[in-house]
């Protein structure tokens, strides 16, 4: 008994010892987030998503963006770093292209070429048949880290994001838990061939896109449950303030339908564990260490929001049976809504409302 007593003590010693000074990848900042909205009201449960058409990526998972050309063909970037076309059904799908990364945002330019953030590989231009150009993979001589979707001006410029550095896109969620502010903003000029920040200190940058007549560009900032703004024009050119704030999940990629909506996808609603464990960065290097059993999850559950250029929710859709999840993208084209799926094997299509 006094032997089994002793091993015992050790192995709980140890396990403590563990638990509380064991080295972890992550340097959580205090933050204090604002309480949850209810999931009530504008933000009441509905089954707005559940009837949406499903189309197999068949090639590859994770679809997480999609894009039209002008011929009607679909483009969808995957996780083993193929750019899949298909036709406007959504059948025969082919490769177009191999970035050797992770493609994420999707968006065609003014010319015809598709534009590429590549989380791993930076910006990139794909050429009409299939050719994979560099744009911009540096910021002073330092590679970015997690470059995450994008949005062109009708001059050509061409505005991303940088999610987080230090994460990368297979470990995003250690971003989330560490809530490090180090995600980023930039514009890329093509004429030029230059690179200019923007915007930085977000909270996992994600989402872009431009508002009516490029006066203004949004930025998802997924760790921080708000939507940021940054004016390009006017008598603001230069200014940022927020757009939508306490969101009642996790934004991921927006897009604008030129008739005033902005189309956000939550992959996730708002964890209740995540949130209490926010302001505390000791605690959040415990539970990093635990098993990812016990850690705070996403769990599956359909959910997007339309917005109006005022920042008022006007659209709440929601599947919470999470028969399609997560949702990250949202596109509006023609009369239906395109949804994208980081880890998906397919993705949607739904009438818009």
């Amino acid at each position: 008994m006094k032997s089994f007593l002793k091993v015992f003590s050790f192995v709980l010693v140890a396990i403590i010892v563990y638990l509380l000074l064991w080295p972890v990848n992550i340097q959580p900042k205090s933050w204090t987030p604002p309480s949850a909205p209810a999931m009530e009201g504008i933000y009441a449960p509905n089954q707005a998503l559940a009837g949406m058409e499903k189309f197999s990526a068949q090639l590859g998972e994770g679809p997480e963006d999609l894009a039209m050309d002008a011929a009607g063909y679909i483009y969808a970037g995957l996780v083993n770093g193929k750019i899949v076309r298909f036709q406007a059904d959504g059948s025969n799908p082919e490769i177009f292209a191999e970035t050797g990364g992770r493609p994420l945002g999707l968006a065609f330019d003014s010319l015809g070429k598709l534009i590429v953030a590549d989380a791993e590989k930076g910006l990139l231009l794909v050429d009409e048949e299939g050719g994979v150009l560099p744009l911009t993979s540096t910021y002073k001589g330092q590679p970015f880290h997690f470059v995450d979707d994008l949005d062109i001006a009708a001059d050509g410029k061409i505005y991303f994001s940088d999610a987080a550095v230090g994460s990368g896109v297979r470990n995003w969620k250690d971003d989330i838990m560490s809530h490090s502010e180090s995600g980023r903003l930039f514009m890329y000029d093509p004429a030029r061939k230059h690179t200019q920040l923007l915007l930085g200190g977000l909270s996992f940058a994600n989402g872009v896109a431009l508002g009516p007549d490029d006066a203004y560009v949004l930025v998802n900032e997924t760790g921080a449950y708000r939507i940021m703004k940054y004016w390009l024009k006017g008598p603001k050119r230069g200014d940022s303030e927020v757009f939508i704030e306490n969101l009642p999940g996790f934004p991921d990629n927006i897009s604008y339908n030129e008739k005033g909506t902005f189309w956000v996808a939550l992959p996730n609603p708002r964890n209740a564990l995540l949130d209490k464990l926010l302001p505390h960065p000791f605690l959040r290097k415990v539970v990093h260490r635990m098993p990812e059993a016990v850690q705070p999850a996403p769990v599956r559950y359909g959910f997007v929001l339309g917005i109006n250029e005022k920042g008022e929710v006007i659209h709440n859709l929601q599947d919470p049976s999470g028969a399609f999840a997560p949702i990250t993208s949202v596109k509006e084209i023609g009369d239906y809504l395109y949804l994208g799926s980081l880890s998906e094997p397919q993705w949607g299509r739904i009438r818009r409302p």
